[in-house]
């Protein structure tokens, strides 16, 4: 924070976070259908008023009708595990020093994508060289 100084980087995640804990704790209360249906109106309102704010309530409407969706999944080991694990301290690591060198906010993404793969990758390697590091994968 002292370098480059912000506590949050992207305030749509912020957004998406406490919005996230709001449905969270009232979705017993409000249903799915009728928590769409608002954002939905919410999203044609802000469209017309603002368009440079329409991404935010885009993202929740994406992100509610998401939730509870069942996808199955390959059983991929040590790796996906440390990718879960471990993408989002490296790409939020790595979002200000490419920002000092990288403009394009897409090459940007495509970078930090590529950098977590890659230092996650290196960890593996690492992990699967010497066993003690097995504890950073959970005994994996």
């Amino acid at each position: 924070m002292i370098v480059f100084g912000t506590l949050i980087l992207r305030l749509d995640v912020a957004y998406l976070f406490v919005l996230g804990l709001l449905y969270g704790k009232f979705q017993n209360v409000i249903g799915k259908k009728v928590l769409i249906s608002a954002t939905v109106i919410i999203t044609l309102f802000v469209g017309l008023w603002s368009s440079e704010y329409l991404k935010f309530p885009l993202y929740f409407l994406i992100f509610i009708m998401s939730i509870n969706l069942n996808f199955k999944f390959f059983n991929t080991g040590r790796y996906s595990y440390l990718l879960h694990l471990y993408h989002a301290p490296i790409i939020v690591i790595t979002y200000p020093i490419l920002s000092l060198y990288i403009v394009n906010p897409i090459l940007k993404i495509f970078t930090q994508i590529f950098l977590a793969l890659f230092f996650v990758f290196l960890l593996f390697l690492l992990i699967k060289r010497f066993e003690v590091l097995k504890i950073l994968s959970g005994g994996r």
